[in-house]
């Protein structure tokens, strides 16, 4: 599932763009990872979310991601700033558009 951003690429990005404290358990790969996963599963919340991520403990372990609380997911989503996922987009799109030139993107608000 993750193959099509590799977390190396990931994490120099994440290096630039962190702001404020370090995260103890959590670090923005997880975030990245659960948000993900919240899109391609269209979960409603944040609480649907985690109680589906803790069912699935071995999957989350082999995507590189840590058990995390609601609380603290939506701390991080909270505070931390947008901009690297912002970065992440477009280097995203520059791969697809790179990769399917004729194909026309459209992006939808929502669901």
């Amino acid at each position: 599932m993750a193959s099509f951003l590799p977390r190396h690429d990931f994490e120099k990005l994440a290096k630039i763009y962190h702001g404020g404290q370090k995260f103890r358990p959590f670090n923005r790969w997880t975030q990245f990872m659960a948000m993900t996963i919240a899109q391609i599963t269209r979960r409603k919340s944040l609480r649907d979310l985690i109680s589906n991520l803790a069912v699935e403990d071995k999957i989350i372990y082999h995507l590189g991601m840590k058990p995390n609380g609601r609380a603290t997911l939506a701390r991080v989503n909270e505070q931390q700033p947008n901009d690297l996922y912002r970065e992440i987009f477009f280097k995203l799109l520059k791969r697809c558009e790179t990769n399917a030139p004729q194909h026309r993107f459209k992006f939808l608000s929502g669901y």
